[in-house]
């Protein structure tokens, strides 16, 4: 028997993807490890989210602090 792929769905920001489960092959689905394997992929997604924002941080400070010794303010891409 083949276990059918899952979609789960994950906030980014204000943005909801479908991330898809896929099973490994030779493993047998059971209520208790997909419920497992569903909080382990929002678990490591949000560790991905929140890696990926730090750096975004890190690199607009880089671009910041090169375009300071170069006599220009801001960034192109401040908010504010």
């Amino acid at each position: 028997m083949v276990a059918a792929n899952r979609l789960i769905p994950v906030r980014v920001g204000d943005i909801e993807i479908q991330v898809e489960a896929v099973p490994v092959a030779g493993t047998e689905a059971t209520s208790g490890r997909a419920a497992k394997a569903t909080g382990n992929v929002l678990e490591a997604f949000g560790r991905a989210q929140d890696a990926i924002i730090e750096v975004a941080k890190s690199t607009k400070a880089m671009i910041d602090k090169a375009g300071a010794r170069h006599g220009r303010t801001g960034s192109r891409w401040s908010s504010g």
